[in-house]
């Protein structure tokens, strides 16, 4: 369903853009990678044995049960303005309760920890969001925001620096490739800011996608958003135009690399198989494991970037954790 990004700034065109994404199965699975990092950050911020959290903004909750699994003695629940969301989510986990977000929440008890993935970014009202993110948590307490991060020096801030359309500053410095649902890219300053208005210092700040992460995640996909993401057409000047060109060739290789590993695995599960498919796969096998190769390459190059650069601030996506005390 395509909507007017402005649009999406009212709470009630927001809802019906999220319940006609929920279901159609939207971030139905996150990948094993993810989940095992989100794993790995619990375990740093050291939180209480006993505790009640939030998964806010959960969606159709995934992480909602990576959270119960992490943090076996609390109590998890997760919230979200999509009912079919809540209702997916609770076939999930039966054992967390969710219920819908209203802007005028009031529980019974509040939280002591709070988590958002990658829902700061979406919510039609970043101010009022805050505002109800603050009242539902205990006078001592922690939050988590994982999402996309705007600081200059990224793979992805590069390549929108080179482009003419890269970095829309009359709507939230949005990058040009966004989600259509995303309605900003944060910075960490930003948060620091609205956190520190409320009594809230940053404990903890983690950062990924420096430069593998990104080649990464943009590669993954199929191989035409690769080829709109650098295209030279959109280049600044002859300058910029080059260097894009540089990045669209690394981008490029993996970009079609993938695209092959893809294929290759397609055609192979193919039953019954034609002498077409017999000629592609005997053609194509020379490629097809220097593609698996490097896809390992990639793959290694990602995690290591993490444990050895997740204190860099140039990263596009952030870890935030926040504690009032």
């Amino acid at each position: 369903m395509g909507i007017d990004v402005d649009a999406l700034h009212q709470r009630e065109q927001s809802v019906l853009f999220y319940e006609e994404r929920f279901s159609r199965g939207y971030m139905d699975e996150w990948p094993l990678e993810r989940k095992q990092r989100l794993r790995e950050l619990l375990k740093d911020l050291s939180l209480p044995e006993y505790g009640r959290g939030l998964d806010f903004g959960c969606g159709n909750g995934v992480l909602t049960a990576v959270l119960a699994e992490a943090l076996p003695k609390w109590t998890i629940e997760g919230t979200d303005v999509s009912e079919t969301a809540i209702a997916h989510a609770s076939t999930r986990s039966p054992e967390c309760r969710f219920f819908v977000s209203r802007d005028d929440d009031v529980v019974a008890e509040p939280y002591d920890f709070v988590f958002t993935h990658h829902v700061l970014e979406h919510v039609y009202d970043l101010d009022r969001a805050w505002v109800a993110l603050v009242r539902l948590l205990k006078p001592r307490a922690g939050m988590l925001h994982i999402l996309p991060c705007g600081n200059e020096g990224s793979f992805e801030f590069r390549l929108c620096d080179l482009r003419e359309d890269g970095i829309n500053r009359e709507r939230g410095n949005r990058f040009f490739f966004e989600d259509e649902g995303h309605l900003r890219r944060l910075c960490t300053e930003d948060l620091e800011q609205r956190a520190t208005r409320h009594g809230f210092a940053l404990r903890n700040e983690y950062y990924a996608n420096q430069w593998y992460g990104a080649i990464d995640w943009i590669t993954a996909g199929p191989l035409q958003f690769v080829r709109d993401v650098s295209d030279t057409s959109r280049a600044f000047d002859k300058s910029g135009k080059r260097s894009l060109n540089m990045l669209r060739r690394v981008l490029l290789a993996f970009g079609y690399a993938r695209a092959l590993i893809v294929e290759y695995g397609r055609i192979q599960s193919k039953q019954p198989k034609r002498l077409k498919h017999h000629a592609f796969l005997i053609g194509s096998t020379p490629a097809y494991l220097a593609a698996q190769w490097a896809d390992r390459v990639l793959k290694r190059k990602v995690r290591r970037e993490w444990m050895t650069q997740r204190g860099r601030r140039e990263g596009s996506e952030m870890y935030l954790y926040f504690t009032r005390e």
